[in-house]
């Protein structure tokens, strides 16, 4: 029950559209039994997420599915938290493993220039080495059937860099004027 509440409230606060099926406009390596990507996250232009699922099954042929990552927005994409039932619940048969030029990660699973920060095995971090530019392209495959209808994966923020810098000065300035104001109160009351 408190597993579907997070679920339904991570689905409710995110700015996502699902579209299905479309065509995947070849994202993917063409690997095992798929053609392309299970899914593909379009990052748009206004900030919000597109998931569309492709109608193309696991390469594995049971529950190992492809995942490409379009980014359209305005700045280089530097992480996506992505969410799930046993997304990151990697048993060792990767599509980096049957990759030309893989493995790219220490699980089989990453794609060129990607990783992970896994959470637990229904939720964790991609992140893209040196961002994923505006208008380019990246691809790593999950656990799961991802082409199945309905919402298999939800997208969650991930604050990028600068966010957190902002955060970090701003919580500075903040005490340094709490300080600040301690520091007079005290010079006044001595006087």
């Amino acid at each position: 029950m408190k597993r579907a509440l997070v679920l339904s409230a991570l689905v409710a606060a995110s700015t996502m559209a699902i579209a299905s099926p479309a065509n995947a406009a070849n994202e993917c390596p063409s690997l095992g039994l798929s053609s392309d990507c299970s899914v593909v996250i379009t990052i748009n232009a206004n900030g919000s997420n597109t998931i569309t699922l492709t109608g193309i099954g696991p390469y594995d042929g049971s529950e190992d599915s492809l995942v490409g990552v379009v980014n359209n927005g305005l700045t280089p994409l530097m992480s996506l938290f992505l969410s799930g039932n046993d997304i990151f619940g990697f048993d060792g048969d990767g599509a980096g493993l049957l990759a030309a030029g893989g493995p790219f990660g220490p699980t089989g699973y990453e794609g060129p220039n990607t990783s992970f920060s896994i959470v637990n095995s229904d939720s964790g971090t991609v992140f893209f080495t040196g961002g994923l530019a505006s208008g380019a392209t990246a691809w790593f495959s999950l656990e799961e059937d991802l082409s199945a209808a309905g919402a298999p994966i939800t997208i969650g923020a991930v604050p990028e860099p600068t966010t957190w810098m902002t955060m970090l000065l701003g919580f500075g300035a903040i005490g340094g004027a709490v300080r600040f104001r301690r520091r007079s109160k005290k010079v006044a009351l001595a006087i």
